[in-house]
């Protein structure tokens, strides 16, 4: 439980002490020829069969389309001269959504534990459609959830979305609508969210609220802080606290998930999930 409190601390100042930098943020262009070679720069130019790419340095690169294996869109900071990637899994923390939605054709697979699957697909700039199930039915039985998702506004610093999710089981239904808000940079914000929880037909009156911090502290990594107000748990707050592990495409989080407060006897248990993002 001590790990999570340092965590709660470690993370805001974490994120007061990157308030100050200058550097560009920047959406460039990474290109993957067949022979394993990659460039990430500006499109100046193309056409139907030649790429113009200005890399970081300031070179002209000449790429044949025909020698293209992929093409995606990145962004990051430029630190002199050097590309510091974002994590491409900003639209969500440990579990719980942040502000920000997926864009068209923007998508995630994700496993929590190794036995919770999950989707997320970009429909449009706005709406992403996702949903999940038991990876092992036979050892926890067959539960399905969805969870549609609908971005509000995207003012740069500032996003917020609406979304519900809602599980099905031999049991019956349940689930939560929810709302959630970011501000900050790609590599360092704050999240405030709202849920109120609802099963067999019936809502709960009581919210439950979100607050997340996150802050990127090197090429590959982030620290987070997840944390969840509960009315009715008498102990405090559920608790996740971590880092994640990032590349371009995958991403694993570890952590511990703990309850926090002067009543809780809960022991903080480790947390573990993979993701595979794809697509822009």
């Amino acid at each position: 439980m001590r790990y999570l409190l340092l965590c709660l601390l470690l993370v805001p100042a974490v994120a007061v002490s990157g308030q100050a930098r200058t550097d560009s943020v920047q959406v460039l262009t990474e290109i993957e020829l067949r022979d394993g070679s990659r460039f990430v720069g500006s499109v100046t130019s193309e056409d139907d069969e030649v790429v113009m790419l200005r890399t970081l340095g300031g070179s002209e690169v000449r790429i044949l389309k025909s020698e293209i294996a992929s093409r995606r869109r990145i962004s990051g900071r430029v630190d002199d001269g050097e590309l510091r990637r974002f994590d491409p899994h900003g639209s969500r923390l440990f579990f719980g959504p942040t502000g920000r939605s997926l864009e068209k054709s923007e998508g995630y697979l994700a496993a929590y534990y190794v036995f919770f699957g999950f989707a997320a697909y970009g429909i449009t700039d706005r709406f992403t459609m996702a949903g999940g199930t038991l990876l092992m039915p036979q050892a926890f039985g067959d539960v399905v959830w969805v969870a549609p998702r609908l971005g509000i506004s995207n003012s740069g610093r500032t996003q917020s979305s609406i979304g519900v999710l809602a599980g099905f089981g031999d049991g019956g239904g349940a689930g939560v609508m929810y709302g959630a808000w970011t501000r900050g940079a790609p590599d360092k914000a704050f999240t405030v969210g709202a849920g109120l929880g609802f099963a067999d037909g019936e809502v709960d009156a009581n919210p439950v609220v979100l607050l997340g911090l996150e802050r990127v502290t090197s090429r590959r990594t982030k620290l987070m802080v997840e944390s969840y107000l509960v009315p009715t748990l008498a102990a405090g707050a559920v608790v996740i606290a971590g880092v994640r592990f990032f590349g371009s495409g995958l991403a694993a989080d570890l952590g511990l998930v703990g309850v926090v407060g002067e009543d809780a006897d809960f022991p903080a248990i480790p947390w573990l999930s993979f993701a595979y993002h794809f697509g822009k």
